[in-house]
């Protein structure tokens, strides 16, 4: 028996032997214990410290040659490590076995002459020897060397940072690291609670997207952490299991939704609209899928692979879409493209560390939080940007709405002022109209007065004529050619009245409706004569032609409307034997009709007004009229393509000119 214990010591002295061990010193605050790993596959995951301690599988240990910490990927394998420490005569004999990484679902922990540790993720809180958010093994190290096993298994990528710490440098660093993450997480409470109160404001859901992005995502950095387990959910370890995937698939899902609002990529582009939809209804199934995993049994290990595949596409069609927004120039594209592009940089440095592709160190360990704290403020400043922009165009566009509202106000005071001045031009019209409506109504007024008069002085001329023709025939010496004469002048006066009225209409109608026709107006006029000259018959009568013929294109009927109103208007306004003559007159191109006077003239202020229908100098005077005749004569004058001149002086006479073009003129 004693031969055999004596056997079973020196082997046991020879395979500790082989492994080197690590002499630790008194100046050894913190020493990486990967280099001095050795290492074994458990395929099966059956395997018991005995069997690895003294069974056959105690050769098969590896050394491990990997540089960094030991990192074995994605494997469905238990594996053990085997190390042995040894402390020199100065250095402390209490130290602590560290392993920071907490996707450690199982962590069992031997060391010699001590009960085994078996603690882990899947494991309950109370299993960890000391309250760390990681798994810390304190230990007692002698002069001579002692061997300690571990065994790890993980749904996870298996990571297995190992260190070696003095109790007070270990406390120290620990606390150094809480305090920066515990600002860490101020800083992002801070941004959330910041961007929330400005969503409250503005109801602008960018802003909510951000911070319900930054709370998940603070969320899920707090369970990778180990912080949530420790301070949170300290009895949901199968929760705890997927806590931080969970978490990220909601960050996942949100970032998406913000990217969609701030981007507007329904507009930027719809395909990329479209696929970052449908990225965001699998990051929240996936979310779906880490919850219920609490409660039943699904494969998280593919739900993992899953979730890495669909941000390796997320992260390519935002920074895709991000690119494309900066490219057209939109608002805050250059934060936003800058913050994903280093949050998806940490993103890719943890994903490679997971995969096995990269060492685990300070930086690859933190990255993803490291990135994530840059990315926050990046994107937190994208929205500063984008709503710095969005009040400039707004202050612009208000000072551009202010400017329309003063230039429409002033147009607006134009326009009432111009429609003040139309409304009173248009007034001041219609009460000119009024005021003329109202003259032509007394007019009409006197009309039928001035027609019954007109018509009874010649009709009671021809009938007191007729009575004394009578009378004179009985007594035997009538004066017939006295009597016709007299008589004559009465029709006469009775013709020029009716040529008035029943020709008015006729006047009035364009110049294609005159009957022009070339005459000799020497020969017109004497012919003429005759029918102007008993409405001379109280005064002197004078007759001037020229001494050429002239040829003249008139309408013969209008032109002796026209003459006889200027040669009856001349007899009623001369005193009884005054001289009243008919003229003609000639200057280049031109032929004048002269009616001339001695009457009581025309006062200067009236001379403008005399040829308006029914004007009168004096409307309630002795002389007759209708105050059609000089209208009408101007009319005639228009007709003819000619003019009428006033010549008058008062109480020494009047001349009108009616002033044709001539066809022919003398050489």
């Amino acid at each position: 028996m004693g031969h055999l214990l004596c056997l079973l010591s020196f082997l046991s002295w020879v395979g500790l032997s082989q492994a080197e061990t690590l002499l630790l010193l008194p100046e050894t605050k913190q020493q990486n214990l990967a280099p001095y790993l050795e290492i074994l596959e458990d395929v099966s995951g059956r395997l018991g410290i005995d069997d690895v301690k003294q069974g056959p599988w105690a050769h098969d240990f590896k050394p491990w040659q990997g540089t960094g910490d030991l990192n074995l990927g994605y494997t469905a394998s238990a594996w053990w490590l085997r190390f042995s420490l040894q402390r020199s005569d100065e250095a402390p004999r209490h130290w602590f076995i560290d392993l920071p990484y907490l996707n450690l679902d199982q962590v069992d922990f031997y060391a010699p002459d001590q009960k085994a540790i078996l603690t882990g993720s899947m494991r309950p809180l109370a299993t960890r020897p000391l309250q760390h958010r990681f798994f810390v093994f304190p230990i007692e190290l002698d002069e001579s060397p002692s061997r300690f096993y571990v065994r790890v298994s993980s749904g996870y990528s298996l990571t297995v940072p190992i260190s070696a710490w003095q109790p007070e440098a270990f406390l120290q660093d620990s606390q150094q690291q809480l305090q920066l993450q515990w600002l860490y997480f101020g800083g992002l409470i801070a941004l959330m609670l910041y961007n929330m109160l400005i969503f409250v404001s503005l109801r602008d859901q960018r802003f909510l997207f951000y911070a319900l992005y930054v709370g998940f995502f603070g969320m899920a950095m707090l369970a990778g952490n180990g912080l949530g387990r420790v301070m949170v959910w300290p009895q949901a370890t199968q929760f705890d299991a997927v806590s931080q995937s969970f978490f990220l698939s909601v960050a996942a899902m949100l970032s998406i939704a913000l990217t969609r609002a701030f981007l507007n990529t329904r507009q930027l582009a719809r395909f990329v609209h479209q696929s970052l939809s449908a990225c965001a209804y699998a990051f929240g199934a996936l979310a779906v899928a880490y919850a219920v995993s609490v409660w039943t049994p699904l494969p998280v290990q593919h739900l993992h692979t899953v979730m890495l595949v669909v941000g390796f596409f997320s992260a390519f069609l935002i920074m895709a879409a991000g690119c494309m927004a900066l490219y057209k120039g939109q608002s805050g594209a250059r934060f936003f493209v800058l913050a994903w592009g280093v949050l998806w940089t940490g993103a890719l440095i943890a994903s490679c560390r997971a995969m096995g592709w990269l060492p685990t160190s300070l930086l690859t360990a933190y990255s993803l939080q490291l990135s994530s704290a840059l990315e926050m403020l990046l994107l937190a400043l994208a929205l500063a940007d984008l709503i710095r922009l969005e009040r400039h165009d707004k202050i612009e566009a208000q000072a551009q709405a202010l400017e329309a509202n003063q230039a429409l106000l002033a147009s607006s005071q134009a326009s009432g002022e111009k429609l003040e001045q139309a409304v009173d031009q248009r007034t001041s019209q219609l009460a000119q109209a009024l005021a003329q409506e109202k003259h032509l109504r007394d007019q009409q007024s006197r009309l039928g007065a001035l027609i019954s008069h007109e018509f009874r002085n010649p009709l009671g001329i021809i009938d007191s004529q007729i009575s004394l023709l009578r009378k004179e025939k009985a007594l035997g010496h009538a004066q017939i050619d006295k009597r016709i004469d007299i008589m004559s002048g009465a029709v006469q006066r009775l013709r020029a009245l009716f040529d008035t009225w029943l020709n008015g209409d006729r006047i009035k109608k364009s110049l294609e409706t005159a009957d022009l026709k070339p005459l000799e107006i020497n020969h017109w006029l004497q012919s003429t004569e005759q029918a102007l000259r008993p409405l001379a018959r109280n005064h002197r009568w004078g007759l001037q032609v020229l001494p050429h013929p002239v040829t003249v294109m008139f309408d013969a009927d209008l032109l002796e409307i026209a003459v006889i109103n200027l040669v009856d208007n001349a007899c009623k306004y001369s005193p009884a034997g005054s001289q009243v003559a008919l003229h003609l007159r000639e200057r280049p191109g031109q032929i004048g009709i002269a009616v001339i006077d001695h009457g009581a003239g025309i006062a200067h202020e009236h001379r403008g007004r005399v040829f308006n229908a029914y004007f009168r100098v004096h409307p309630e005077g002795a002389v007759a009229g209708l105050g059609l005749g000089l209208t009408f004569v101007q009319r005639v004058a228009d007709l003819h393509q000619g003019h009428i001149e006033l010549e008058s002086q008062p109480k020494l006479g009047s001349t009108f000119c009616l002033w044709l073009p001539a066809l022919e003129t003398p050489a």
